[in-house]
């Protein structure tokens, strides 16, 4: 078969080599400048609701500074419980390429959660390059294990979200109340379910794998349902307490909206989204803990509808206060843990500088030398 022209079109020449990456470029601005279009009107949305809703947000914000101790105490507590619960999940997940010490692990993460306050995720790039170097994973497979752990925490939320629902349905006065501790112990049950089911294949056939499997996909589900529990607390901070179902809710629609790469750890889209659910929520039969009216018992159905809208605004400024508060305990943690990370990073490459620790990835499979595709099938 003949060989096209030089000039041929279908040649790599200069002029395909410039178009190529030019059109690349120009699509990946544009969306870029959709999103923050986007998030400006979200942030935009938030600030007029606020506004014309100042009353109900300074409320939320008076109850926030004289609400129990024991409160900001699991509100300070619950993040780190997160950290953690992450960390262990990349932990399980890297040893299928190379044994990663979990210290380790925990330090990155940690250093990744404050990173990440700045655009374009820093800390989850410095992750990937840190595993690269040091232990040979390479970067797809650091990709790989990335949407693997979300598409875990993406079932996670599903299958929480039905148990929410179904025990809404059936006990809805009982998951009314932000003290249903039985019911929280029911959200929380999959998470020991698949600890057990990890436990019990190990000995089996591939055993190590599946049971690999099981435990991270129990550690995600924890995480989610650790999100749901901070989301109770915090709106509890503010008078405004939530049930199970309805924190499972809101902490899923946060969860979606920290996965936009547009702002630093979802700052603003994730308080944006949170007061849109809030302001929805007895639309879609949900029940907010503060009473803010929302009837229709005006004169007319102009005055009904205006009193729904109110509520509806009220409600959203509640919970943009509620995250707020949320958010500020979060700084007030990951500011201390991510400085401490870094440093022990920084310590723990200066005592070992430029090399891939042994033990590591195979360089043609990418895989720990204790585990091979047969393994894994």
């Amino acid at each position: 078969m003949p060989r096209p022209p030089e000039d041929s079109p279908s040649t790599n020449g200069p002029d395909t080599d410039r178009a190529v990456p030019t059109q690349v470029s120009s699509s990946k601005r544009a969306r870029t400048i959709v999103a923050y279009a986007l998030t400006g009107l979200a942030l935009a949305a938030v600030g007029v609701v606020v506004v014309r809703q100042r009353d109900a947000f300074a409320d939320a914000l008076a109850a926030a500074a004289h609400a129990p101790v024991w409160l900001f105490a699991l509100a300070l507590l619950l993040p780190l419980i997160n950290w953690w619960l992450v960390a262990i999940s990349f932990w399980l997940m890297n040893a299928r390429y190379a044994p990663t010490p979990l210290r380790e692990n925990v330090a990155l993460i940690a250093s990744a959660w404050l990173l990440n306050y700045l655009p374009m995720r820093p800390g989850m790039i410095g992750r990937v390059a840190y595993h690269k170097k040091r232990h040979g994973i390479p970067v797809s497979s650091s990709i790989r294990i990335l949407f693997e752990l979300t598409a875990m925490s993406g079932v996670a939320m599903l299958l929480m979200l039905v148990i929410a629902l179904a025990v809404g349905h059936w006990a809805p006065g009982v998951m009314q109340t932000s003290g249903a501790w039985a019911w929280w112990a029911v959200l929380f049950a999959p998470a020991l379910l698949f600890t057990v089911l990890g436990a019990a294949v190990r000995g089996l056939a591939s055993g190590e794998v599946w049971s690999r499997w099981a435990w991270t996909a129990a550690v995600r589900y924890a995480d989610v349902a650790v999100w749901a529990a901070r989301y109770a607390v915090v709106f509890a901070l503010v008078g405004a307490p939530l049930g199970p179902r309805e924190a499972v809710v809101v902490a899923i629609v946060s969860q979606i909206a920290l996965l936009l790469p547009v702002t630093g750890n979802g700052l603003g889209v994730r308080e944006a989204a949170v007061g849109a659910v809030a302001g929805a929520m007895p639309a879609v039969g949900l029940w907010f803990g503060a009473d803010l009216g929302g009837g229709t018992g005006g004169s007319g159905a102009m005055e009904g509808a205006e009193e729904v809208v109110a509520a509806a605004e009220a409600r959203a400024a509640v919970a943009v206060a509620a995250d707020l508060v949320h958010r500020g305990l979060e700084v007030a943690v990951a500011v201390p843990v991510g400085l401490l990370g870094s440093a022990w990073l920084s310590r723990n490459i200066a005592r070992t500088p430029g090399a891939v620790l042994e033990s590591s990835a195979d360089p043609e499979s990418g895989l720990a030398s204790e585990e091979r595709p047969s393994e894994a099938s």
